[in-house]
């Protein structure tokens, strides 16, 4: 039986980083869905599947902040068995993907619903320890 590639949702504005992400996690062994900005990100969300999520905190229309609020909304919405407020323990991992790492950056990230954190510009080894990190505590309930 083939081992089932992860899916990655990259919500990203600008080209070039687009491509380099999509490229990095191809060579990870992933498949890459492509979203230039949050209300991209979120219609993508609502029709796929994902494993993970990298997602740039800042885009145009609606920022990475906007979309990962509004994916953790959906999610709790989807599952009525976790009751207001509670961590849904199947969430899909948001990776914020910015420039910006200041206390305050990550404090909203978290406030957000994001999971960790990437710096830009980042490396190939840094995008597979999320991977790692990520994927594998989600493979351990399935």
């Amino acid at each position: 039986m083939e081992k089932k590639k992860p899916v990655v949702l990259v919500a990203e504005d600008n080209l070039v980083n687009q491509q380099l992400a999509k490229r990095m996690l191809e060579v990870l062994g992933c498949e890459v869905d492509l979203a230039a900005n949050g209300i991209e990100a979120l219609n993508a969300f609502e029709t796929g599947s994902y494993d993970l999520v990298l997602m740039d905190c800042q885009m145009p229309e609606m920022d990475g902040l906007q979309a990962s609020m509004a994916i953790r909304e959906r999610e709790k919405a989807s599952d009525s068995r976790y009751p207001e407020g509670a961590l849904v323990s199947r969430a899909v991992p948001i990776i914020a993907v910015t420039g910006q790492v200041s206390d305050h950056d990550r404090d909203s990230c978290i406030a957000a619903g994001m999971n960790d954190f990437l710096s830009k510009p980042f490396r190939l080894h840094e995008v597979e320890a999320m991977l790692k990190k990520w994927l594998h505590d989600r493979r351990k309930h399935d």
